[in-house]
């Protein structure tokens, strides 16, 4: 990791390392928040058929207006929360590869991906 700043990594100063090692940091934010977006879509398709079972069975089948448009409007969001968990899975992956690089027991990821440090 030390080549992208010096060519000889036994010379690299103090604030190279440190600069090498703050790029090995993956970016939280996407994956943290991707994540619980579509753990709260999860959730809300439960309760959006709860609601329906709910009002069939005791309510005798009588929806209010509002209650239908917000089953129509919810009817791409099983797309996106399966989109959001492809994302969650994918950049996992991607960022994974440069997390486990280094490690000395794990000589099998680093030729498989062909990672090098």
């Amino acid at each position: 990791m030390l080549k992208r700043y010096v060519d000889d990594p036994r010379d690299a100063s103090e604030a190279q390392i440190a600069q090498a090692a703050n790029d090995t940091l993956p970016t939280v934010w996407p994956l943290f928040w991707s994540f619980r977006l579509m753990v709260a879509l999860g959730f809300s398709f439960i309760a959006v058929m709860a609601y329906f079972f709910w009002r069939s069975s005791f309510r005798g089948q009588v929806y209010p207006r509002w209650a239908l448009w917000g089953a129509v409007a919810v009817i791409p969001t099983p797309w996106i929360a399966a989109e959001l968990g492809w994302f969650v899975a994918e950049y996992g992956r991607q960022h994974g590869q440069w997390m486990a690089c280094c490690q000395p027991h794990c000589r099998s990821v680093i030729f498989r991906y062909r990672i090098c440090c």
